[in-house]
């Protein structure tokens, strides 16, 4: 903790911004401050409570004074207590002051760690220097900083998954400030639009939503608290424009935008975290131009927009927001109430002096205001949304096809890959249920599995295209243990379709669907081992019986398995580090160290992995010419899990939305497995979603 405030005491973009607030803290006291703000809170004093409402109203205060709940109290009414003690009620607005300053910093740099490393300083400058921020804060006086405080740590704790966090916050966000509820619906989207997500929804909605019970239903048997904070005529104002059509009817442009808003969201489903900002942002941008809005919800779209622009290349963006920040201070400083300036006992001038109170005036730089805002909120949700790497990456699901000969380890390979994105995430087809007859039917002694007349090749490729088009399928499903088909089942798609089997890159229709195409190419010797363990002792077959069948099955492999390698964009391969281990089938599979042969056909792409596999994994690396012009990578080593998960972090950070909440990474050979795909799924990814 010392060392961020000692880095933010050295940031001169904060340092700039505090320098100003400080100073406008000084000589300048918001009207509000004076009339509402501070008569109320010292009320509270003067009371000896903390359900002051109706006392206040008792004593003649104005119903306007203090729309907020006991959360505002409790934070604002210390430094606005002490201060009223020490210098009178001037004391008591400059503590009033001070604790938006410190909510405000607090925001800055939440703001900051929400953002890119690379757009932080950008992010921050954007909000913290902005005249919007400095004008509703300090001249205008709001103290709408706190419930966005909240909101942003909120979807910052979201971000990191510290969910249950992220709900108690986002709860006290909405007891602070009603219309922080605008962001709820885009969160609840956000999360149950993800298979990742999902199972992770009510750990931020329920304790939102207790929170703001907790908050809020004691106090609602105090009638100064229903007039006062839930009867405000602020929640009116989201139904005032409206456009009459006749017979006592009229449309809510509001209600109806952002309706239309949260439905784009829902179609929209799989929302990375930038769409999440993005929406939440744009309606929280809507709703300022499409109200008779309080100068103060300027503060709810500030933090997001500071976040875009801080992502949008070109002058004609700042020029842009140059218009919308000029304009806004000048109209709010032509229609709403300011400050008094004070040096010493010699006040200036006060309130609304700057311009005269002309309505056409005020409605030209009004005009201005919104058509630069709409300009922005179109901007963000076609940039932020529709044009991010993350929905052109997102619109289909992954599919991953897995070929090879039996016994080379499509199963595990599908295993590792659902272990990488969960389980949620993913669904599995199995060329092994296209089989046209099960174990007992004699058509085996004339056909092998190999030969793709032995298997329903057609509808394998179909059922493949439809769940690739997000379209459910019935499929059986064969039963290893009895050599049987099931009955047939229903298959939802998902985020992620693993397709593996025998020729699960002979279909063209399924090679065209297919994002990654992996081959397993294993040692022979290693597989014949393998193999003759898993039929053995897990499928129960005879051991003459299944040497018999391997016999059997060479020539069909070399004619219709072993092509498909050359339809593959990677290529993996395992052999035993020392083969004399695989004579005893005896031996424990666990206990033969293997070595990972990763082929590419692009020279350039195990640079970066093999740096990577050698100063953290500690593995040994070759890198060597491969067959066809491409490149291989030669990998030998025994990294533990923990080195695998370091490693996974530093192939590429940008995947961590597409993977699963917690991935599960594997020590050994199954582990530098898993960073060959996530090093050659990064790689499809970029190109997937644009760079």
């Amino acid at each position: 903790m010392g060392r961020r405030v000692k880095a933010l005491l050295r940031d001169p973009v904060f340092l700039l911004g505090l320098a100003i607030r400080l100073l406008l803290i000084a000589v300048a006291t918001p009207v509000i401050h004076q009339i509402w703000f501070v008569p109320f809170l010292t009320h509270v004093t003067h009371a000896g409570t903390l359900v002051p409402w109706s006392s206040f109203l008792a004593s003649g205060g104005p119903v306007e004074a203090f729309p907020y709940g006991l959360l505002y109290v409790l934070v604002y009414g210390p430094l606005t207590w002490i201060g009223e003690l020490v210098a009178g009620p001037a004391g008591g607005a400059i503590g009033l002051s001070l604790t938006t300053l410190a909510l405000d910093a607090g925001l800055y740099v939440a703001l900051r760690r929400l953002s890119r490393p690379e757009e932080q300083a950008l992010t921050g400058a954007l909000y913290w220097l902005s005249p919007i921020t400095l004008h509703v804060g300090y001249w205008h006086g709001q103290l709408d900083v706190f419930p966005v405080l909240l909101l942003t740590a909120s979807l910052l704790f979201l971000r990191i998954n510290r969910f249950r966090w992220s709900g108690y916050t986002l709860g006290l966000a909405i007891a602070a400030k009603a219309s922080m509820v605008v962001a709820l619906p885009f969160v609840a989207v956000y999360l149950i639009g993800s298979s990742r997500l999902r199972w992770k929804a009510a750990s931020v909605l329920l304790p939102a939503a207790f929170v703001v019970f907790a908050l809020i239903a004691p106090f609602h048997f105090s009638e100064g608290f229903r007039t006062m904070v839930l009867g405000t005529p602020e929640a009116a104002k989201a139904t005032a424009l409206a456009i009459p059509y006749g017979d006592g009817l009229s449309l809510f442009v509001f209600p109806v935008a952002y309706a239309g808003l949260l439905l784009v969201a829902w179609r929209v489903r799989r929302l990375g975290f930038d769409g999440l900002l993005a929406f939440c942002g744009a309606a929280f941008l809507g709703l300022f131009l499409l109200t008779p809005a309080s100068p103060g919800w300027a503060l709810w779209f500030m933090p997001f927009l500071a976040w875009h622009l801080a992502r949008t290349p070109g002058l004609h963006a700042y020029a842009l927001y140059g218009v919308f920040a000029v304009a806004f201070v000048v109209l709010q400083t032509i229609v709403s109430t300011g400050a008094t300036l004070r040096i010493g006992d010699l006040a200036l001038f006060s309130d609304r002096v700057f311009l005269p109170d002309d309505s056409d005036l005020a409605s030209g730089f009004f005009s201005l205001f919104v058509l630069a805002g709409l300009v922005f909120l179109l901007q963000i949700i076609r940039t932020r949304v529709f044009q991010s790497r993350h929905y052109r990456a997102t619109r289909a699901p992954f599919t991953v096809a897995i070929a090879g000969d039996s016994g080379a380890g499509k199963d595990t390979l599908s295993d590792l890959i659902v272990d990488m994105v969960g389980a949620p995430s993913a669904v599995e087809l199995s060329g092994d249920d296209y089989h046209i007859w099960d174990r007992h039917k004699p058509m085996w002694r004339a056909l092998t599995h190999l030969n793709p007349k032995a298997n329903h090749l057609d509808q394998f490729a179909a059922d493949a295209v439809a769940l690739s088009e997000q379209r459910h399928v019935r499929r059986r499903h064969y039963d290893h243990s009895v050599g049987r088909m099931t009955k047939p089942e229903m298959v939802k798609p998902s985020d992620w379709l693993i397709v593996s089997g025998l020729h699960a890159l002979h279909p063209r229709a399924l090679i065209e669907i297919a994002d990654m195409r992996i081959f397993l190419a294993m040692d022979e010797r290693l597989r014949r081992f393998l193999k003759i363990r898993r039929d053995v002792t897990v499928r129960g077959h005879p051991l003459e019986k299944v040497i018999s069948s391997i016999q059997k099955r060479l020539p069909d492999a070399a004619r219709f398995i072993h092509p498909q390698r050359e339809k593959a964009g990677l290529v993996l391969t395992l052999e035993a580090v020392r083969p004399s281990q695989l004579a005893d089938l005896e031996t424990d599979p666990a206990d033969i160290p293997l070595r990972l042969l990763a082929f590419s056909r692009r020279a350039e792409d195990f640079t970066r992995l093999g740096e990577i596999l050698l100063s953290v994994c500690g593995c040994y690396i070759v890198e060597r010419a491969g067959p066809s012009g491409g490149t291989e990578l030669v990998i030998e080593g025994e990294p533990s899990a923990a080195d695998i998960a370091v490693a996974a972090r530093h192939i590429s950070p940008m995947l961590a939305e597409y993977l699963a909440l917690y991935p599960v990474w594997r020590g050994g050979a199954n582990g530098l497995i898993q960073l060959v795909v996530l090093e050659h799924l990064s790689r499809i990814m970029a190109v997937r979603g644009g760079r």
